[in-house]
């Protein structure tokens, strides 16, 4: 029968062998995403201002848009990157 018991930064499955677990994760900065936010922010205030060129402001609209779908993304899911390495001995 396996047994679980928990660790510091997640669960260790014991089997009868000794089993060590390191994880890391890599999450973007928080002030990576205030800048990107401010972006966002900065470009549509810019196509608001330029109601009258319907040129620029298509693209201010969508350059907005674009910024502000990165920025959510990286409230949404903050870990990029995270791994897991489990060695038996």
């Amino acid at each position: 029968m396996e047994r679980r018991t928990a660790c510091e930064r997640g669960w260790i499955t014991l089997t009868g062998r000794l089993a060590i677990v390191a994880e890391r994760e890599w999450r973007v900065p928080p002030a990576q995403v205030a800048v990107k936010w401010a972006a966002a922010l900065a470009v549509a205030a810019l196509a608001a201002l330029s109601a009258g060129d319907r040129q620029f402001l298509l693209l201010a609209g969508a350059a907005a848009l674009g910024l502000a779908a990165l920025a959510l993304r990286d409230v949404l899911a903050p870990v990029r990157v995270a791994a897991t390495r489990t060695r038996h001995r």
